[in-house]
């Protein structure tokens, strides 16, 4: 595995209808961009890892827990391990960066 490539040679991978990530996998971390199609809703759902999200552009309604903002380019989220999340885009394509530790690593001590 080489430690260079390039985002649009990822294979894209449909999260849910409307949700399209590519995701660059490591041993420990996985980023994803992640696209969202203008009036895609994102399910309530929750992971077992925390992540981190940053808007690249555009704009989108996004719930964590009990909080909920407007989110725009250049706002951060963080997603807090089994904490149930959803969102709703505004009407334009809405990219965003996504950090989790990968699936199938082991937390350690360290971690």
């Amino acid at each position: 595995m080489s430690a260079f490539g390039r985002l649009d040679e990822v294979a894209p991978l449909q999260l849910f209808p409307g949700f399209l990530a590519r995701a660059i996998h490591g041993e420990e971390l996985t980023l994803a961009v992640v696209e969202i199609d203008p009036d895609a809703d994102l399910p309530e759902h929750h992971h077992a890892n925390e992540q981190f999200g940053l808007v690249i552009s555009g704009s989108l309604h996004f719930r964590v827990g009990d909080e909920e903002q407007e989110l725009e380019a250049g706002d951060h989220l963080i997603l807090i391990g089994l904490v149930e999340a959803g969102s709703a885009p505004d009407p334009a394509r809405v990219p965003i960066l996504y950090f989790r530790r990968s699936y199938g690593s082991t937390p350690t001590a360290a971690s």
